[in-house]
């Protein structure tokens, strides 16, 4: 190792070195060998052994995002949308959640109800995986998807204006229209309502245990 280090240093220091001619020169094999020489296997088996673990403390710590992080995140958010949604007079804080007045008088003025009447086939398609589970993973399974929803670019636009001169967040009218559409999934999944409240109950104590 010293021997090659000081035949480096020689071709280095001679004027006008330029190291990638040295790198043009030499291939892939050739490269991986003086590389292997000048710091060592023992040095490149410590750097490997290095990055292998921090790669699995970085897959650890995606694990511990999936599983617990974002499931509490998740929780969170539903009780700032169950918060707004009460402070706003759009729709009750009880389970199973209800659309008030208000909250009704938005899904029809905004065009959210017009917009589900017509795409309802649509959008009890991206449900049917959901048809053997529980009323409480279906209204949830929903929420999401209307948290996502892609409306298109005219209906898209027409919302969020009502929803900007109303003054309700775009993420509460979401909401509205999926509370409006739960209701049509679990009429058409044969499922009651007044389950979702004992369901939602046995779900959070399972995640206790």
């Amino acid at each position: 190792m010293a021997i090659t280090v000081v035949l480096l240093a020689g071709i280095i220091w001679q004027p006008k070195f330029d190291p990638f001619d040295i790198l043009h020169d030499m291939n892939l094999l050739q490269i991986i060998n003086a590389v292997v020489v000048t710091l060592g296997l023992p040095t490149l088996i410590a750097a490997c052994i290095l990055i292998g673990r921090k790669f699995q403390i970085i897959d650890t710590l995606q694990k511990a995002i999936d599983d617990d992080i974002k499931p509490d995140l998740k929780d969170v958010r539903e009780r700032f949308f169950t918060l707004e949604g009460r402070a706003g007079a759009l729709f009750q804080a009880s389970s199973p959640v209800e659309l008030l007045q208000k909250g009704k008088d938005a899904l029809q003025q905004s065009g959210m109800k017009e917009y589900i009447d017509q795409h309802t086939r649509e959008l009890l398609s991206q449900c049917d995986p959901k048809r053997s589970a529980t009323a409480y993973e279906v209204q949830a399974h929903i929420f999401d998807m209307f948290d996502k929803w892609d409306f298109g670019v005219e209906v898209g636009t027409k919302l969020e204006q009502y929803a900007y001169v109303n003054g309700i967040p775009m993420s509460t009218l979401r909401r509205i229209g999926a509370i409006y559409f739960r209701g049509i999934c679990l009429n058409d999944f044969k499922m009651n309502p007044d389950d979702i409240d004992r369901q939602e109950n046995e779900f959070a104590l399972k995640k206790e245990v």
